[in-house]
């Protein structure tokens, strides 16, 4: 059921809105959506809330991104980057 999907990201956005500066969503077709969530703060409460969305039922695919502001590069988590 799609209505308990959104009941709990909404849930989990509103207990992490300490986290959150901005919150997008985009409709992909008429049965699935796209959130996409602008957050900061400490990687390993980041990573915390993205386990708790990615394990949400019915959520498809969750990913932790991070850019750096002084360097512009992008990192999934977990991910190696050598120089």
């Amino acid at each position: 059921n799609t209505g308990n999907i959104s009941e709990r990201l909404m849930q989990l956005q509103h207990e992490s809105n300490n986290h959150i500066s901005t919150s997008i969503h985009v409709h992909l077709d008429h049965d699935r959506c796209m959130e996409i969530l602008l957050v900061s703060g400490a990687l390993r409460e980041l990573k915390e809330l993205a386990d708790q969305i990615s394990s949400v039922r019915g959520v498809l695919r969750g990913r932790l991104t991070m850019a750096s502001p002084t360097t512009a590069h992008i990192h999934h988590v977990g991910h190696r980057h050598t120089v």
